[in-house]
């Protein structure tokens, strides 16, 4: 699941049920978080500010998530967690 941790949301979770779920602003940045063989992965789909994954610019393929990793997008940093 996903967890907001700061903004008018903080403290939200939002769960993992769909094969994606998307996250971000539309018209600003939205970013996918997709399930994939290794588990998860956060790729960007609109914005031209990068996301930023555990504080690095998210790679063009995107990445892998683990448990706690932080996500910044679109003002927001959200952590994806396992349990």
């Amino acid at each position: 699941h996903i967890v907001v941790l700061d903004g008018p949301a903080a403290g939200r979770t939002l769960p993992l049920t769909k094969p994606s779920t998307t996250i971000g602003k539309p018209g600003t940045a939205v970013a996918v978080v997709e399930r994939c063989s290794a588990g998860y992965r956060l790729t960007q789909a609109a914005g031209e500010a990068p996301a930023r994954l555990n504080g690095q610019p998210l790679p063009a393929s995107g990445a892998v998530l683990h448990d706690g990793d932080i996500i910044a997008l679109a003002g927001i940093h959200v952590q994806f967690r396992t349990a």
